[in-house]
């Protein structure tokens, strides 16, 4: 990952849907077999009773995880031990592959050795000349080549019950990092830990800054030739996540070791490597000064800079070796129209400076937020560059991965990275990225239904405004998908509910870029209309955001979609005017707000929903009273339009009848208002920010198994639940503002409809 520190490979203990490109390796692309250097401490796994036989049909225990680190003047040692107990079929199948990466070009691989415990015995099941080496890439599909090399054991003849033992070591250090040392070292698993054991050996007369988080674990230290690190825990439980937990909390026990004191620091060490050549090629400065020509209004040109940038260079990273973080030229990669973050970011800024436009790159981290406050100062605290811009005043985040980004500087909103580390000389701390909530809706949905008599068809139209980020989202949804796609969907959306819909022609859009404000329309007829003798409606597009937790008695707390904005407005065209009733309803707490009003104007029923989040989480000890709002505000997401069914034709007289018995209803408290039951929703979301729908709401998880868990729960619009099992499933990767997105695209088997749900990982997961 770019900016990111690189981990010291823990066990496989699923495959799990990913999509890898692999080949053989040759040359220095090797490993070798040796016993373990002197400097390590190997453990004597008797002494916590490693070796006792598992149960099977249990849960697998790792035995020992030891890790132990030796920093020298010339290089760094890791070594790594896992013993691991195979409780059952489904563990076999991942831990009986042994996968083993490591990056080649400044690292090697020895392995000392791979066992097999059972009944008492152990069995040498190291086959070298079995192991294959294979060019892993297992970001290929997310535009990033980084060259990492994975040594892959296949175990024969294990079985359940078995006791799994292997121990290697990697040498080697990244030479961007100018022998500079950082680290991260996890102190729990998603499964028991027996033992864990951390060492770490350190140069006397360097300096090692130590911070702690979710623990109280103090280190033994020894003092010596090299000073003895040792944090040791045993029988430590399995972490266990909840859902919606922000992307910035950590819960699991963890300490960072650094060289770097302070961000000045870091910031000292990363502004060489985005040191540019000032010799510009003869393309970059045609392009500086045809941008230069194409206005006179400073704005106008930062705009075309970064549209060009964003639209016109592709995303995809080269990140080997100390590409890991050094960008590549801004020249070469103008030359061949692509680049990762670090590249794009120095391309955009280096073209600013050349249009007089104080620019600098900025170091973020995607998924910290403010709590990056709170890391120990290191490199492998961020894993994105942005471009942080001063002008007239005011300052601009402005993140070159993005695409279609549209409007003026005015309407631009700050990404959600909360800190920034700006890359220019004097700097000395973390700066804050303001992101404040939205005072106008992003998103506002009008439905008006024009019912003419009781037993004609309803004329349906849908306008749906998108503006500001929601705008730009949908803006790139809709590059990727055809309109006559895109109207099949949402007639099936719609369908969900009104099963005799139909469209009146494909979607009509119109894209006003300069003022970022995207409209969609779409026309329907609907001939079923009344059901039951009423017509039943849903604020679906409020109705996703509002939904609960599966863990409701939390120690975790809830993520919120944030910033938030949505309106829907329904209205209802009658054949006369009734006497309605009008109300106002309104739910606020320190998270979310929900307004609520109904009455007519004129012959016009109107029900107005309006839905806004205050901040991106609910503290844990807020949770109970703000789940009891979601449930106040859902209580109110649904309504039902009551008829009297007229078997006479369409004329005044049905009409007339039909305000008559609206009109008694309402009188009689049968009213328009509230189900009083609880809500059966069949149908889903359409092209609004909810959660996984779209990248930019990709459900942040910190394993992948809590994606298959996700995806075990998905409904298809139709209602009907997916089966992965029969349903058709595709695996895509893509990088969304700076984030890597897995995507994974199923097909319902009912209605053939697909579905896409957008993932990404919390970067916070490193050892050392």
């Amino acid at each position: 990952m770019i900016f990111s520190g690189r981990r010291i490979p823990a066990p496989v203990t699923a495959v799990f849907l990913i999509s890898v490109s692999l080949s053989f390796a040759t040359g220095k692309e090797s490993f070798t077999v040796r016993s373990p250097a002197a400097w390590v401490d190997v453990a004597n796994i008797q002494d916590a009773g490693e070796t006792s036989k598992t149960s099977s049909g249990g849960v697998s225990t790792t035995l020992l995880t030891d890790l132990q680190t030796r920093v020298t003047e010339r290089s760094t040692e890791h070594y790594v031990r896992l013993i691991r107990t195979v409780a059952s079929q489904q563990d076999m199948e991942g831990l009986a592959q042994i996968q083993i990466d490591f990056e080649p070009s400044y690292q090697s691989l020895a392995i000392h050795h791979i066992r097999i415990l059972r009944d008492g015995n152990v069995t040498n099941a190291l086959r070298p000349a079995d192991i294959q080496l294979l060019h892993r890439e297992e970001e290929l599909d997310q535009q990033i080549f980084n060259g990492t090399v994975q040594a892959v054991a296949i175990l024969s003849d294990v079985r359940v019950g078995d006791v799994i033992d292997y121990a290697y070591t990697i040498a080697g250090d990244n030479p961007v990092m100018s022998g500079k040392y950082s680290g991260i070292v996890r102190l729990n698993d998603v499964s028991p830990v027996k033992r864990l054991r951390f060492r770490l050996l350190w140069p006397q007369k360097r300096a090692l800054f130590i911070k702690k988080h979710n623990t109280d674990l103090e280190p033994k230290v020894t003092p010596g030739a090299e000073t003895e690190y040792l944090w040791e825990r045993r029988d430590i439980a399995p972490f266990e996540s909840e859902d919606r937990v922000p992307g910035w909390f950590f819960a699991s026990p963890f300490v960072e070791l650094s060289e770097f004191q302070s961000w000045a620091n870091v910031v000292t060490w990363a502004i060489p490597l985005f040191r540019f050549d000032t010799s510009f090629s003869a393309d970059l400065s045609a392009r500086i000064d045809a941008i230069s020509k194409s206005s006179a209004n400073t704005e106008q040109r930062l705009l075309a800079a970064l549209r060009f940038v964003q639209d016109e260079v592709r995303y995809l990273g080269i990140e080997l070796g100390e590409y890991s973080h050094q960008p590549t030229q801004p020249a070469k990669v103008l030359a061949r129209r692509f680049g990762d973050c670090k590249d794009k970011a120095l391309l955009l800024t280096v073209i600013l400076r050349g249009l007089g436009i104080d620019a600098a790159p900025a170091l973020v981290n995607t998924d910290s937020g403010q709590t990056l406050d709170a890391r120990q100062p290191s490199p492998y605290a961020f894993n994105h560059a942005i471009v942080n811009v001063r002008l007239d005043g005011k300052t601009y985040w402005l993140d070159a991965t993005r695409s279609l980004q549209r409007g003026s500087l005015k309407q631009f909103y700050n990404p959600d990275f909360a800190r920034a580390l700006v890359l220019r000389d004097g700097t000395q701390s973390l700066e804050d990225i303001h992101l404040a909530p939205l005072t106008e809706p992003t998103l506002y949905v009008k439905e008006e239904y024009r019912v003419e008599s009781l037993t004609s068809p309803v004329a349906f139209t849908v306008t749906t405004t998108y503006t500001g980020p929601a705008a730009d989202d949908v803006r790139y949804q809709l590059s990727r998908i055809s309109p006559e796609k895109l109207g099949k969907q949402y007639l099936n959306f719609y369908a969900g509910d009104n099963p005799s819909v139909q469209a009146l022609g494909s979607p009509k859009i119109s894209d006003d870029e300069a003022s970022n404000k995207l409209v969609v329309i779409e026309q329907y007829t609907i001939t079923d209309f009344w059901k039951n003798s009423r017509h039943r409606i849903t604020a679906d597009r409020l109705v996703d955001e509002v939904q609960k937790p599966s863990i409701s008695r939390r120690a975790m707390p809830l993520s919120v979609s944030y910033p938030l904005n949505i309106r829907q407005r329904i209205e209802f065209a009658l054949p006369e005017q009734p006497d309605f009733s009008t109300d106002r309803l309104s739910f606020k707490d320190s998270t979310i707000q929900f307004e609520f009003s109904e009455g007519q104007e004129g012959k016009t029923f109107v029900l107005d929903y309006s839905l806004k989040t205050l901040r991106d989480h609910v503290p844990v000890n807020e949770i109970p009273s703000h789940l009891d709002l979601l449930t106040k505000i859902d209580d109110n997401l649904d309504y039902s339009l009551p008829m009297k069914s007229v078997q006479t034709d369409k004329d005044r007289s049905d009409a007339w009848n039909f305000m008559l018995f609206l009109t008694a209803a309402f009188a009689g408290g049968f009213g328009v208002r509230r189900i009083m039951m609880r809500r059966r929703r069949a149908i889903q979301t359409k092209s609004t920010s909810r959660l996984g729908e779209d990248p930019s709401t990709a459900i942040t998880v910190t394993e992948d198994e809590q994606m298959l868990q996700h995806l075990l729960n998905v409904s298809c619009r139709c209602g009907k639940r997916f089966n992965l099992d029969k349903s058709p499933l595709r695996e895509e990767a893509l990088v969304y503002d700076g984030n890597r997105i897995t995507v994974f695209r199923l097909q319902c088997p009912s209605c053939s409809a697909d579905r896409d749900v957008y993932f990404k990982k919390a970067s916070v997961d490193a050892t050392t």
